[in-house]
């Protein structure tokens, strides 16, 4: 590498200013420059300049780190005040090769951690070590800690995903407000005896499905779906009713505009179901009884 020269290269940085993706800046070691500065070029309007700027990048000028945005291609940056500034483009100017860095901050070359909870332990770690604050190494630990929170994001989402997956799949709030019985065949749907709840209230009848299998299921203890084997499958329909006050918990109106929903049913405790083969109910109607 050309002491004398500056070496922009495509950097894939996540926390990009704009749409338009930055360059990084590796910066050769310049034994000319005077300790704690480095130099660049820059052609404007077909005039090349060169430009002198302190490593420690909060010690220039909004104007010096301005012209440095522009060397970067990092844009976007018109209202942020200095420090925010030397805080952008610090992860994209290096003064240090990576192997560098490493040999001098082994915490840069640690594994990344698993679980969400050490991941934001070593965050904290990499922003605590004094690397971190070292003009030479600052962009390697921002890179590096920027890794960290991709990961921890990833997790995060995932998290939310599976969350949101479980809060799908619960039964409604009414299906245990409700008590749902099996319907007698015999009964009368009007005949409303066996109510727990005085007038008014709301009567609302569902129709279960089971599903029945001779087999046996691999992976019952499994909480993910198992594969049934040498299964014949039976299915069985009938109606549920269950009492309901005219209000949720809340005040609110019951939803019950719902798709069928896995009651919670499992084939390991009399029901079906850890294996993949589900019984679900579904909303048939509701009549409020004065």
């Amino acid at each position: 590498m050309n002491g004398n020269s500056t070496t922009p290269v495509k950097h894939r940085h996540p926390f990009p200013h704009t749409d338009k993706m930055p360059l990084s800046l590796q910066i050769p070691h310049q034994p000319a420059n005077a300790a704690g500065t480095f130099s660049f070029t820059l052609v404007q309007q077909g005039t090349t300049r060169q430009y002198t700027l302190n490593k420690n990048l909060v010690e220039n000028t909004v104007e010096q780190l301005r012209v440095l945005a522009k060397k970067i291609g990092l844009s976007g940056t018109a209202r942020l005040t200095k420090f925010e500034l030397a805080q952008a483009l610090a992860p994209h100017v290096f003064f240090s090769t990576w192997a560098e860095a490493a040999a001098a901050w082994p915490i840069l070359v640690e594994p990344l951690a698993y679980t969400e909870h050490e991941l934001r332990d070593q965050s904290m770690a990499l922003r605590a070590s004094a690397g971190y604050l070292d003009p030479e190494f600052t962009a390697h630990f921002r890179t590096r800690e920027a890794e960290v929170q991709v990961d921890i994001l990833t997790l995060s989402m995932e998290a939310e995903r599976a969350a949101a997956r479980k809060r799908r799949n619960e039964p409604p709030t009414w299906w245990e407000a409700g008590k749902f019985t099996r319907t007698c065949v015999d009964s009368d749907d009007e005949d409303d005896e066996e109510s727990p709840l005085k007038p008014p209230y709301i009567r609302v009848i569902v129709r279960a499905t089971e599903r029945n299998h001779d087999g046996y299921c691999s992976g019952i203890d499994e909480e993910d779906d198992s594969d049934c084997e040498d299964t014949h499958i039976e299915e069985e329909s009938y109606l549920m009713t269950g009492y309901l006050p005219l209000k949720d918990p809340r005040g609110a109106n019951w939803n019950f505009q719902l798709p069928p929903f896995d009651p919670g049913w499992r084939c390991a405790s009399g029901g079906s179901g850890v294996c993949g083969i589900r019984p679900s109910v579904h909303f048939v109607s509701m009549t409020r009884v004065e």
